[in-house]
């Protein structure tokens, strides 16, 4: 039987081996993935991209696969207000991600439809919010208000921002209330090296709109889209095994 002291140090080492994976994971994905939808034959490019299609089903199971990671660390080691939040946010992406399973399932709320610019269930795209459109020849409202830039920032803000905000004194007791989980190292620079490179990528298309790069752009949404997808999935399963290392 395996001690207390000798458990933990297994449940770290895993742990730190499950971190490094899909670091590694993420930056594979990334990397081929931006090739794919920017440098390499357009036509397969359609193909990986297109809604319902191989980049779009991967990130949908990656939100299913964080919010089982959540759930899974509720089940393990009680409460935890990070994890329920994260499982919430996963149910939530993945559901608009698939248009609440529209397309699966077959069913129809005409009520939401009539008023959603895609005539699809779902709320990011309904016709009181700014334009979203992902259309081949044209460019995204750039309002704040703009869904995909709202989870853009909002990404950013929690990734980038609340690490920092988490270790200044006035606002450490309401991270530790919500049991904060810091990103990893490896969690950092995989991500970011991966995902600056698209908003590179991106903003080169908004401020040289050749009708080549336009035929990219879409393409490149959708698989900045899968990355977020990966990169959150990951992020719950940090949550999952700190919470495990902190008991």
């Amino acid at each position: 039987m395996v001690d207390d002291a000798k458990y933990k140090n297994l449940q770290t080492d895993r742990g730190n081996i499950a971190d490094t994976y899909l670091a590694v994971l993420l930056f594979i994905i990334g990397i081929s993935s931006f090739y794919f939808s920017y440098i390499g034959d357009v036509d397969r490019a359609k193909v990986l991209t297109r809604e319902y299609g191989f980049f779009e089903t991967l990130s949908a199971l990656f939100y299913v696969a964080g919010a089982i990671a959540c759930a899974v660390a509720i089940w393990r080691h009680g409460s935890s207000r990070l994890a329920w939040i994260w499982m919430v946010f996963c149910v939530l992406f993945f559901g608009e991600e698939t248009n609440w399973l529209q397309y699966y399932i077959g069913y129809s709320v005409p009520s939401v439809e009539q008023v959603n610019r895609q005539n699809e269930f779902n709320f990011h795209t309904l016709d009181f919010l700014p334009n979203n459109d992902k259309k081949v020849n044209a460019i995204a409202d750039r309002s704040i208000l703009a869904p995909q830039l709202l989870f853009t920032v909002g990404f950013i803000a929690y990734f980038s921002i609340f690490p920092f905000l988490a270790k200044i004194r006035p606002f450490r007791s309401i991270f530790d209330w919500f049991g904060w989980v810091q990103p990893s190292p490896r969690w950092f620079w995989a991500t970011w090296s991966v995902l600056i490179i698209f908003f590179i990528a991106t903003f080169y298309i908004v401020f040289n709109p050749t009708e080549q790069l336009l035929y990219r752009r879409h393409m490149l949404i959708e698989t900045k889209e899968m990355i977020f997808a990966y990169a959150i999935f990951y992020y719950c399963v940090l949550i999952l095994w700190s919470r495990g290392q902190k008991e």
